[in-house]
């Protein structure tokens, strides 16, 4: 009789460290470290589901308690996103961040991009007098899906204001940089997220971000700030 209760209890041990083992292997977080929505409509009707987001809370329902900073937005538990309340996307794109909660109660955070592709197609051969293009010189293609923060440093020349975030389409372009407001004079950044770009193109990348810093003079005039990316090199220059 002994020998049977130390032979179950040696398997309870083991089961023990089987899941403790399991428990220390995961690794909570998103499963992206962006995402990206598309849609090809202007104005998104309240319950129209946009995606699904994936996130191990590590608990043993893997389900987790989503909050995002828009109320626009419902995530639910099983990462569905849906549009709360009817909204128009005005400058072709909006986004905003979703938090999560882990088995051990920490926030975990995922930028999430809504954008018109249909919109920002046709805006693209508008005349904005500020404007980019990016270029993946490695393969011979545009830069679609790469991330851009347009900022403006403030009249103290002591921080950045961001102006505008957006997502490059098909052709790597990034219509709607100004979202509508026009050019004005000073020194003005575009932050281009390269490293979440190679990562979805499968590459590994020496930058994790680009960040292009120039000065505007003349506000009438037109200003054009590409660029021509690499995993491991990068230019730009101002075109017209």
């Amino acid at each position: 009789m002994r020998v049977i209760y130390l032979a179950f209890f040696i398997l309870l041990v083991q089961v023990s460290l089987v899941v403790s083992a399991d428990q220390e292997q995961c690794e909570p977080g998103f499963s992206e470290e962006r995402y990206v929505f598309t849609v090809t409509r202007k104005l998104l009707e309240r319950g129209r589901a946009l995606g699904k987001v994936s996130f191990t809370s590590c608990a043993a329902n893997n389900r987790a308690l989503y909050q995002a900073d828009d109320t626009r937005f419902r995530i639910y538990p099983d990462g569905k996103v849906m549009v709360k309340r009817q909204l128009a996307l005005h400058d072709g794109s909006v986004s905003f961040v979703l938090n999560a909660w882990d088995a051990k109660g920490l926030r975990h955070s995922v930028p999430i991009f809504v954008w018109n592709e249909k919109e920002q197609e046709m805006s693209g051969s508008s005349d904005s007098l500020l404007s980019t293009h990016v270029l993946n010189t490695a393969q011979g293609i545009p830069a679609k899906g790469l991330t851009i923060t347009l900022s403006k440093l403030d009249g103290n020349q002591t921080r950045w204001v961001q102006v505008s975030r957006s997502v490059t389409n098909e052709d790597g372009r990034c219509p709607g940089l100004l979202r509508g407001e026009p050019l004005t004079t000073g020194t003005f950044q575009l932050r281009f997220d390269t490293k979440d770009y190679w990562k979805q193109m499968q590459q590994d990348s020496f930058y994790p971000y680009v960040e292009v810093v120039f000065t505007i003079t003349d506000s009438k005039q037109k200003y054009h700030v590409p660029l021509l990316l690499s995993p491991f090199s990068y230019s730009t220059y101002r075109g017209s």
